[in-house]
């Protein structure tokens, strides 16, 4: 199953949009991106909010499973 850091990292590559491009249009930082897709930080709702809207999936895609936290 995918993690929402590798869902991330397929939309941008998928959707032809670097990891700067995708940090700018969500307000974050480069090193900020880096860290959800490698799973270091922890995905918000509200953030997940941002990267569905960015990339025209459902929020889901991007939250963890509940027993996976």
């Amino acid at each position: 199953m995918e993690t929402p850091g590798q869902a991330i990292d397929r939309l941008a590559r998928e959707q032809g949009r670097t990891k700067w491009w995708v940090a700018k249009n969500l307000g974050t930082h480069p090193s900020h991106l880096s860290k959800l897709i490698s799973g270091e930080r922890r995905i918000t709702p509200s953030m997940a909010s941002r990267l569905a809207e960015l990339f025209g999936e459902p929020v889901e895609t991007f939250l963890p499973e509940a027993g996976d936290e």
